[in-house]
């Protein structure tokens, strides 16, 4: 379970000899960080704590709301997000929007001058936030998480993203295709490196006794197929045809039952709206439980008590729901899009089906609910694809692997970037 209290401002560095032979300080930074719940958050967190293992020093900046009763929210705070140290930088005036920019570049300056060798001795990695304004005198990596950037592509703004690449030294993406648009921006291509997601396979795995206790909790009984869709309720999630989806499917010969994690609870969120009125169509909808949105610390326990995991998506990087449901001998049911082809090989270890399609997913969900061994061996497979393919060590270790390439290109002429300070 992740832990968070607060530290000394004067965080300490890791010493001895690092596994990895890479000595820079590395510093995360991410607005999408802990306690907030999402792919990306979690992504920070687990990256870092297994950097740290390996004896690398990282540090994660993030931001909070600042409260304007609260003035104990208007300076920055470090804190200890389960052995990763992390500084969190106010996000706004608590007077209003005026000086956000500022603000953040003050805060997040003066935090890294206080590091040892700041002044072009440790690595920036940027993996969700703007920081256009950060100082040149650094290596510089970003991960192009967000399948935010291919929608962007498609709807022509494209030039917005040129100018955040040509401030990075090199470009990490979690899937080909994010690596491949990247490219065709004219980013250099031997300066992207595809590395997927991970997943802590030690915490996600199968679990009979956590799976019978949380269905008890549940009332779901031990022949029902209980399905999971733990997904935010996000246009680029596709949740709405999966809703769509349980009006087609075959349940003749079994109970399905059907846990959504990811619901807001926002009466206002008109795309959450629109799919709550889809399972209203179908009596597995209108019977589906809806849990909001887990803490991370306890989402492992919906996968161990799940038979079927499904991915409805519209775009998608590496998807982390996927990967932990891999890890916890979950069979995934995923459409044909981003990096989902890279964690699911068809009919051996789960089912891909087409986007946008209710009745292909209410097929594929019929079909494994109704084929217990089928699902056995699939999730066999993909706990132990999980386990040799996307284990955080793994992960770690390649990332670091291109900070050393990062590190090499900005000693150069080439990979001095413009200050932008």
């Amino acid at each position: 379970m992740n832990t968070c209290h607060c530290v000394d401002p004067n965080l300490k560095t890791v010493e001895g000899t690092r596994q990895s032979g890479f000595a820079r300080p590395i510093v995360f930074f991410s607005t999408d960080y802990l306690p907030r719940i999402g792919g990306v958050a979690a992504h920070v967190q687990e990256l870092a704590r297994a950097m740290r293992a390996m004896e690398q020093d990282v540090t994660v900046v993030t931001t909070r709301p600042r409260l304007w009763r609260q003035p104990s929210t208007w300076i920055c705070r470090a804190v200890l997000n389960d052995g990763v140290p992390a500084w969190e930088l106010p996000k706004a005036s608590p007077f209003g929007k005026h000086g956000v920019g500022w603000q953040w570049r003050r805060g997040l300056s003066r935090l890294l001058r206080k590091r040892p060798s700041s002044r072009g001795g440790f690595v920036f990695h940027c993996h969700w936030g703007p920081t256009w304004w950060l100082d040149a005198d650094c290596v510089r990596v970003f991960t192009n998480h967000t399948s935010t950037f291919l929608q962007a592509l498609e709807c022509g703004l494209a030039e917005g993203w040129c100018k955040v690449f040509k401030r990075y030294h090199w470009v990490i993406a979690p899937s080909r295709e994010l690596a491949d648009k990247t490219g065709e921006l004219g980013f250099d291509p031997e300066r992207i490196t595809y590395i997927p997601n991970g997943v802590d396979t030690d915490r996600f795995r199968p679990d009979a006794s956590r799976r019978a206790e949380l269905r008890c909790e549940l009332g779901i009984g031990p022949c029902d197929v209980l399905v999971l869709c733990a997904r935010r309720f996000a246009p680029k999630n596709g949740v709405i045809d999966f809703a769509h989806a349980l009006r087609f499917v075959d349940t003749s010969d079994t109970r399905v039952v059907v846990l959504f994690a990811g619901n807001s609870g926002n009466p206002r969120d008109a795309y959450e709206k629109e799919t709550l009125g889809a399972l209203q169509l179908s009596e597995v909808g209108r019977s589906a439980r809806l849990l909001g949105e887990v803490p991370n610390s306890q989402i492992h326990r919906l996968y161990a008590a799940a038979d079927i995991s499904v991915l409805p998506s519209l775009k998608e990087a590496t998807s982390i729901t996927g990967l932990e449901s891999m890890a916890s001998g979950v069979p995934l049911i995923g459409t044909n899009v981003g990096g989902i082809p890279d964690l699911i090989e068809h009919e051996h270890d789960g089912l891909l089906v087409e986007r946008g399609d209710p009745r292909g997913l209410a097929q594929a969900v019929g079909w494994l609910a109704r084929h217990p061994h089928a699902r056995a061996d699939f999730a066999q497979r993909a706990r132990q694809k999980a386990v040799s393919s996307f284990s955080w060590n793994e992960i770690a270790r390649r990332t670091i692997e291109v900070y050393h390439k990062a590190s090499q290109f900005a000693a150069t002429s080439s990979g001095r970037l413009e200050r932008t300070l």
